[in-house]
């Protein structure tokens, strides 16, 4: 259903009758797992906020010294810092004094009942709203893309887990792992709605992804899509399996890459990986983040195929599966706002929220509105930004199937 924009009134609500069922699921593991909107995170007094690392020389077996020498040429380690930003959620909402005192004005069926259970519309509202802005910080803070800008004219966005895996220091580095497939040079045409790539290998229900995209809108980078029309050297894109051929806007070119299963070695290499640059030390928080179908994959892994006895436990609220792993028991955490083709590995112990607290107000607070006219208003008001500690804690596998 549609969301209402500006002031509900009696005229774009309804009230009915009867149970009233939420059908958006509303769970955030990650945000819930790494402290919440109140159950705790770290505070900044500014827009950006800073912590750092440093590391040790490898161990060396010709450290050794000769009787009597002189002190060696002195040595230190350095340290650096990494920076992320706050960004701002702010919301408000604005219901008519009509739309709060007609809880009794009927739009559906007149026939008694169940009376309508939303007694106080303004509170109600409020929560939903509520609601809806933990499900965008859970996004923002799995795939947020960093953006500290120099001015007010675009807004600043904290850096997610994922570009904190694949990029954790602003540079080169990170732990990122793609399955997919070698990707091939293509070009789409708009009068047909064909990609060209020579000798492709491609089939029909084909999973793959794109990047380097110029032009041919709307396709999208890093979104997963179905190979449908396929001959020896052209193919349509389809949003979903079997669907209808998108309707390419505008010649372009790009790459093509067909997506592959999530298997044990893609896995158990990222978790070496991760373990070998510090990271999930902590077997209690050590965490496999998944959408549906790569939850699928991993049960099929590491339970059936293995007969392990899958347990589960508690991590910071969050109820999550464990599986046994060369490096150690693993959570399993099912979220269904991580993108369907990605994994993410994090060392959950690294992450906390931030937040910048406002004063006398808090962190993340509703206030209400000066009035101007017949209604109550009120802002929903946060700033926050993700910590993840150590950079290279964390692993980011991309390219896996989605079904």
């Amino acid at each position: 259903m549609p969301g209402l924009s500006g002031r509900l009134t009696t005229f774009n609500q309804k009230n009915y009758h009867g149970e009233l069922l939420a059908i958006t699921p509303t769970e955030t593991p990650f945000l819930t797992a790494i402290g919440g909107l109140s159950k705790g995170g770290g505070d900044t007094t500014s827009r950006e906020f800073e912590w750092q690392y440093y590391d040790l020389r490898d161990p060396d077996v010709a450290r050794q010294r000769l009787e009597g020498a002189d002190a060696p040429t002195a040595e230190a380690r350095q340290r650096a810092n990494i920076t992320n930003v706050v960004e701002i959620h702010h919301e408000a909402i604005d219901v008519s004094y009509t739309a709060q005192a007609a809880r009794e004005q009927y739009a559906g069926a007149n026939i008694g009942g169940t009376p309508n259970p939303v007694t106080d519309e303004l509170s109600w509202q409020r929560a939903r709203e509520i609601e809806q802005k933990a499900r965008d910080i859970e996004v923002t803070l799995l795939r947020g893309v960093y953006a500290k800008p120099s001015d007010n004219v675009t807004p600043r966005k904290t850096r997610g887990i994922i570009e904190a895996a694949r990029n954790p220091a602003g540079d080169a580095g990170g732990h990122p792992t793609s399955i997919a497939a070698a990707g091939q040079a293509f070009t789409s045409a708009a009068s047909t709605d064909l990609l060209t790539a020579n000798a492709h290998g491609y089939a029909d229900g084909d999973q793959v992804i794109l990047s380097g995209l110029t032009a041919s809108g709307p396709l999208a980078a890093d979104t997963v899509y179905y190979v449908r029309n396929s001959s020896t050297n052209t193919f349509k894109l389809a949003a979903m399996l079997g669907g209808a051929a998108i309707d390419i806007a505008a010649d372009g070119s790009g790459t093509v890459a067909k997506l592959t299963a999530l298997d044990e070695a893609a896995i158990v290499g990222a978790l070496q990986t991760t373990w070998e640059d510090g990271g999930i030390r902590q077997q209690d928080t050590a965490t496999i983040m998944v959408n549906a179908w790569n939850k699928r994959r991993l049960s099929k892994v590491f339970v059936t195929d293995k007969g392990y006895q899958e347990q589960s436990r508690e991590v910071g609220g969050v109820r999550v599966q464990t599986i046994m792993t060369d490096f150690g028991e693993l959570n399993v955490m099912l979220n269904r706002h991580l993108p369907a083709h990605k994994a993410v590995i994090c060392s959950l112990e690294q992450c906390e929220p931030i937040f910048l607290r406002i004063p006398k107000k808090g962190v993340f607070f509703v206030e209400e509105l000066a009035k101007t006219g017949s209604s109550d208003k009120e802002q929903l008001y946060g700033e926050i930004g993700l910590k993840y500690g150590n950079p290279y804690a964390h692993h980011v596998i991309t390219g896996t199937t989605v079904r």
